[in-house]
């Protein structure tokens, strides 16, 4: 026994087999109670009991069974059926009224004849001397025609309650398969350090196990690529320091301007890379403090002579990281700036309160993004034109950055762009 309920344990489909079989077994029982016990011992009987009783007071008001006018006039009046048969005699008040065979009524009383039970309604029958009198008490609004339908509706509810028991038992067994879709929601969201408990041995639990290790191992993978990225950062630092430097000594200043071009672009490059990766970083949180959000967006505003800048002439107060939040507005306002070059309308940078958030809009009209690329803009080293050139724009990390800053925030940022129209960027960040 021990070793079955060890193979059931350790198997999703012998508990499921055994779930199934448990509510056949406790369905048959049921069924054979409540006919056998319920219905047949106690609920038939007394009705039997009672026609009896009722149709003894009928059969004393009927003075001669050869009066059939006297005799129907107590159907009708009662609204029930009467037959009378014997060797001579054979009437029905209805003629749709089926004489139900003696043989599957109960015998009630043998020694007065007294016959009563279910059969096409509830039956009575009486036998004085040689006749026969049949009494049927069934009306049609009295509830179920037929007795075998009360059986069928209650064996009904019996499956019926058995099916709801045996959902919530699947739904129970089944339950792990909802904390691993909400696992594998938070690791497409990036979260790998989520660990799924469970004391399950069965197919389940051992998906469990390796969801878990799989996620512990592709977090150790993405740590040491983020590690080896900033190790890597940081030491390119020393060599480009040291060729901006060298550039000084070189006569030919097309050719030092052209140096210094691509140093300060891999030095951008590499800012960028060390700002997003100290973002992520437990130790490198949010420096947040009071600020006034109108001083940092006109100081920023000021640097750029194509901006439209549309703010509240009220002070906005804003508890966040400042410089942060610098780095993510220059780095919006200059892709925008970019990206309309072509354009004669100046970038528009719009900010409002908005309940307990502040809202920033930053809008150009330049020549827009495909509508397939929106959802990988934040991606970082994704860029729209493939072509990476130097005019074509960075290296695919600035928005990466600027996400980054606003839910490290609790804000949200969105895009919204149609080509040829122009590109649109949604910040909402709380006020505290």
């Amino acid at each position: 026994m021990n070793k079955f309920l060890s193979l059931v344990k350790a198997s999703l489909i012998g508990k499921i087999i055994l779930g199934f079989t448990l509510g056949t077994v406790a369905f048959i029982s049921l069924m054979f109670f409540s006919n056998r016990h319920f219905i047949k011992q106690i609920v038939a009987p007394s009705v039997n009991n009672n026609n009896i009783n009722y149709t003894k007071l009928l059969l004393e008001k009927i003075e001669s069974v050869a009066d059939t006018t006297s005799l129907n006039t107590i159907a009708e009046s009662k609204q029930i059926s009467i037959a009378v048969k014997n060797d001579t005699l054979f009437w029905k008040s209805d003629k749709n009224f089926d004489l139900v065979d003696l043989n599957k009524l109960s015998i009630i009383d043998s020694t007065q004849n007294i016959w009563a039970g279910f059969g096409k309604g509830h039956n009575v029958v009486y036998k004085v001397d040689d006749t026969f009198i049949y009494f049927g008490l069934e009306r049609k609004w009295e509830g179920f025609r037929y007795f075998e339908e009360t059986i069928l509706a209650i064996n009904i509810g019996w499956f019926l309650i058995i099916v709801y028991l045996l959902f919530l038992f699947i739904r129970k067994i089944l339950k792990p398969v909802n904390k691993l879709t909400d696992g594998v929601k938070k690791v497409s969201e990036g979260n790998f350090n989520v660990k799924i408990e469970t004391t399950r041995s069965d197919e389940l639990g051992k998906l469990i196990h390796s969801y878990n290790e799989m996620s512990h191992q592709v977090a150790n993978m993405i740590k040491s690529k983020e590690q080896l990225l900033l190790d890597v950062s940081h030491e390119m630092r020393s060599p480009l320091t040291r060729m901006k430097l060298s550039s000084e000594f070189i006569d030919d200043l097309k050719i030092k301007n052209n140096i210094l071009d691509d140093v300060n672009d891999l030095d951008k490059m590499i800012t960028e890379l060390l700002e997003t990766e100290r973002m992520n970083s437990e130790y490198g949180g949010l420096n947040k403090s009071k600020m006034k959000l109108n001083d940092l967006i006109n100081e920023i505003s000021l640097q750029y002579s194509i901006v439209d800048l549309r703010i509240n002439e009220e002070e906005i107060e804003i508890n966040a990281d400042k410089e942060r939040l610098r780095l993510l507005l220059k780095n919006l306002i200059e892709n925008a700036i970019k990206y309309s070059k072509n354009s004669s309308e100046p970038v528009s940078v719009k900010v409002f309160e908005k309940n307990n958030n502040v809202e920033i809009i930053i809008q150009d009209k330049g020549e827009g993004i495909p509508d397939k690329e929106l959802e990988f803009i934040f991606e970082p080293f994704y860029r729209v034109d493939k072509s990476r050139t130097k005019e074509s724009g960075g290296f695919g990390l600035g928005l990466h950055l600027c996400k980054n800053i606003v839910e490290a925030h609790k804000g949200k940022i969105s895009v919204q762009s149609k080509i040829g129209e122009g590109t649109t960027f949604n910040i909402i960040l709380p006020k505290t």
